[in-house]
């Protein structure tokens, strides 16, 4: 199991959240929860950000970057550049399913960057 797997079966025991009402209410099934509190699969980043806002903690936290099970905003804009703040703004206008286009090409051309296929 890996830090994000313990962190939601930790989580969900201390909520009293059982599996298949977390899998629910993040528009998954009780398997594919399964999947990622066991390791063998993660999450796209849509699905990591309903379960931790779900679980009251931060996307951070389940990931096992940081302790805190929250975050501060404040140091959170002190590291968001003019551009990016720009950019999240132009993307809070969009349709839900428009965000989840722009995630899924985020997280395709972040995997192509990570397999070195794209410089």
């Amino acid at each position: 199991m890996n830090e994000l797997g313990k962190r939601i079966v930790n989580l969900r025991d201390q909520q009293d959240i059982r599996q298949i009402a977390l899998a629910k209410s993040v528009g998954i099934t009780k398997s594919m929860l399964s999947k990622y509190e066991h390791g063998t699969n993660m999450p796209k980043a849509d699905v990591l950000a309903a379960i931790a806002e779900r679980l009251d903690v931060s996307i951070d936290y389940l990931m096992g970057k940081t302790k805190s099970e929250s975050y501060d905003p404040k140091k959170l804009c002190m590291h968001i550049t003019l551009e990016e703040m720009d950019l999240f703004k132009k993307i809070r206008t969009l349709s839900r399913d428009d965000q989840i286009r722009i995630s899924e090409r985020v997280e395709f051309l972040t995997d192509l960057r990570h397999n070195n296929t794209l410089k």
